[in-house]
């Protein structure tokens, strides 16, 4: 059981370093300026984080690691 909590925590703090990652990208990168400010590309910003993550879950039910 023990084993489970310190995998768990690994993964939350990778997360958790991951979008700390990337917000400060996001905030302090310059070239994110010259994007042209759209509505379909908003949209695929907003959901490509989801749908790798879906199509990532799926991958792994379908292998059978849970």
């Amino acid at each position: 059981m023990n084993g489970s909590l310190n995998d768990s925590l690994s993964v939350l703090l990778k997360i958790l370093l991951l979008s700390a990652a990337i917000s400060i990208a996001i905030k302090y990168l310059p070239i994110l300026e010259k994007i042209p400010v759209s509505s379909p590309l908003a949209l695929i910003l907003v959901l490509t984080p989801s749908v790798l993550m879906a199509g990532l879950l799926a991958w792994r039910s379908g292998r059978g690691v849970a």
